[in-house]
């Protein structure tokens, strides 16, 4: 009696052609890019609400999506070198420690690295000596340098005056290799608590088009943002973390007016106060085309960032976020002052909404911001699309249409918070309420209707994939069916109901 004929076998991962397998990397690349701007979302979410259990939750979160590049690095050799371009994008100075990584990865994936992060304070001579021989590195790829306050004293970018260097100065070659790292920069990043301090990187970054400075730890007098400004001229994206009290008025310098950087992206971020944030962005009128203003300030009686009679006839996109208790009255008073004629060009415009549980009622400040972007909107020849952003709360299925109405009546495109899709944000607050909850206490609408969406799309999953591979007789998909369902517990769970 013969033996049947074996039947065909099963494609592997390996077995696929190398464009299909770069493909592959490339999309757990964006998967895993995407996870952790999600993670980040929720960490910043998580810091607004009055619970300490969710920072533990999101961590937890952390650990056990490892990031799917990771994972094909380990399959084989020919995975290895697929993934390794996408698995070693950042080189962050903190996390070097790992004597493998010192002498052995440092070194033979330098040529892939496209992120410097600079972040470990002075330690021992031997630590100095492996930051002057990291920045030695040939990193062909490295476009984006972020730069700590901790680690700029170890620096000292000045202590080359004459561009020579000792062969026992450390200090002077780790000068020495970040200056020539600095001339191929596009992307430069920098916490300082000094002025002088910037325009001394600047001096060396020829080709820079983004930067970020962050003043919160500025030490001395905030007069010299004019001339730091002068000293980037071809910047064209500019995001400024200032700290409380600093003052946006300032004088141009003496200087040609082609060494005046044409901004077209403007984020300024902090406790913000007065007036002279417009005037300031005034200053890029002419290519302004996005404008951020993010208020972190308490203090009800703080002077609102106000438009007056600026126009900025190129701005199309402006974005007014709060993250404080007197949220409303500051959107309340920008919103206020702005006009259509000074924002001409202005196609997108979002702004704080806090709680979409109240939208409907009459007397809630959700309801008179939505009048006054509705008055803006009703004037605006060119105003398309609006983001309401939330800082916390999901959006019932009730608000959806109610806004879903109020679109359609201004012939708006109205975007729902882009946050509010992240599967993990109503796990974790189901979560958090599971392990935290009060006798009696309930929880909100919003969340278990958000928490019953994502329990619904997960279930409908699961049955059609069995379907499927009931419908094909596939037992090796049967199989794996079941392997999925013991990692997550469920087939224990379903015993014991």
């Amino acid at each position: 009696m013969s033996s049947p004929a074996p039947g065909k076998p099963r494609a592997t991962l390996d077995s696929l052609p190398l464009e299909i397998k770069a493909r592959i990397v490339e999309l757990c690349d964006e998967q895993d890019e995407r996870f952790e701007a999600m993670m980040d979302e929720t960490a910043r979410r998580a810091r607004y609400v009055d619970s300490a259990h969710l920072d533990v939750l999101v961590a937890q979160c952390r650990t056990t999506n490892l990031p799917s590049v990771s994972a094909l690095f380990r399959v084989s050799k020919a995975w290895s070198d697929l993934a390794a371009p996408y698995r070693f994008k950042v080189l962050k100075l903190s996390r070097t420690h790992n004597v493998t990584f010192r002498c052995l990865i440092a070194y033979s994936r330098a040529r892939h690295f496209r992120q410097l992060v600079l972040d470990k304070p002075a330690g021992p001579a031997g630590d100095l000596v492996f930051l002057a021989s990291i920045l030695a590195l040939s990193f062909e790829k490295v476009q984006h340098i972020v730069v700590k306050q901790s680690v700029i004293p170890v620096l000292q970018l000045t202590s080359l005056s004459n561009g020579h260097v000792r062969l026992w100065d450390q200090r002077g070659f780790c000068a020495m290799n970040l200056r020539r790292l600095l001339r191929v920069a596009t992307l430069l990043d920098l916490s300082v608590a000094e002025c002088g301090t910037i325009t001394e990187f600047l001096k060396h970054s020829l080709v820079l088009r983004e930067l970020t400075v962050d003043l919160a730890e500025l030490s001395d007098a905030p007069d010299h943002l004019a001339h730091i400004l002068a000293a980037a001229p071809s910047v064209t994206k500019l995001r400024l973390v200032t700290p409380a009290g600093f003052s946006f008025n300032m004088t141009k310098p003496s200087a040609p007016p082609q060494t005046w950087p044409s901004l077209r992206s403007l984020e300024i971020e902090g406790p913000l106060s007065g007036d002279g944030i417009a005037s300031f962005a005034l200053h890029f009128a002419a290519s302004l085309t996005s404008l951020v203003i993010h208020t972190l300030e308490d203090d009800p009686d703080a002077v609102v960032p106000l438009f007056k009679s600026e126009k900025l006839p190129v701005l199309a996109h402006l974005t007014l976020r709060t993250t404080t208790d007197c949220a409303y009255d500051i959107a309340w008073c920008m919103l206020g002052t702005l006009e259509p004629k000074h924002v001409p060009a202005l196609t997108t415009l979002a702004v704080n909404f806090e709680d979409h549980g109240d939208a409907l009622a009459a007397d809630s400040d959700d309801k008179r911001l939505l009048e006054q972007i509705e008055t803006f909107a009703k004037a605006s020849r060119t105003l398309r699309k609006v983001t309401l952003f939330d800082t916390l709360s999901t959006v019932m299925s009730v608000q959806q249409a109610y806004f879903a109405q109020w679109a359609a009546r201004l012939n708006l495109r109205v975007c729902l918070d882009p946050h509010d899709s992240q599967p993990e944000w109503p796990v974790l607050r189901a979560r958090e309420y599971q392990q935290n909850r009060a006798p009696n206490e309930e929880m909100e609408q919003s969340e278990r209707d958000a928490l019953t969406t994502g329990v619904d799309r997960t279930t409908q999953f699961l049955y059609e994939w069995v379907g499927r591979a009931k419908y094909l007789g596939d037992d090796v998909e049967l199989a794996r069916i079941a392997e999925s369902l013991c990692a997550v517990e469920l087939e224990r769970a379903a015993m014991l109901t």
